[in-house]
């Protein structure tokens, strides 16, 4: 399988990603009865790096931690996670949306307003305030998405 960690710089309450980073390869990791953490190098050129552990590991659970490390690292505030999947994996959950049910091929965030009310797309020659509009608002996210290949996966 193959899964994509990327994190990003974001303006405050603007929502404007002013730089993505990607992680790269597995530098070093450890393990114990318990635990397994992994670093991995970044194409960032500030050399930050990402610290990723694996715990609790309990009836087909665990809980992953990633943070970003190094210096500057007060300067990201934004993780995506992203994985190939069968193409008729389906994914639902987060919460209240208004695309349907199934929100595969869908960029869902977790970003709450009242939805007929948004500013709409973020507008550099404006500065008006980006936050998701119409279909892709929300009263009510929730960080979890539940795939109809019988596992589920919670952003905390």
């Amino acid at each position: 399988s193959h899964v994509n960690v990327t994190f990003g710089e974001v303006l405050f309450r603007v929502g404007l990603v002013t730089e993505w980073h990607s992680a790269e390869e597995v530098e070093k990791w450890t393990n114990t009865s318990d635990t397994v953490n992994i670093i991995v190098s970044t194409d960032d050129p500030d050399e930050r790096y990402l610290n990723v552990s694996f715990s609790d590991f309990q009836n087909r659970q665990f809980r992953m931690n990633v943070s970003v490390e190094g210096e500057k690292t007060d300067e990201s505030n934004r993780v995506s996670i992203g994985f190939l999947t069968p193409h008729d994996e389906g994914f639902y959950g987060f919460g209240e949306r208004f695309t349907g049910c199934n929100q595969r091929g869908h960029r869902v965030g977790s970003w709450l307003e009242d939805g007929s009310w948004g500013l709409g797309v973020f507008d550099p020659a404006t500065w008006k305030l980006r936050v998701p509009a119409g279909e892709e608002s929300t009263y009510c996210p929730m960080p979890i998405l539940y795939s109809t290949y019988g596992y589920a996966i919670q952003m905390d």
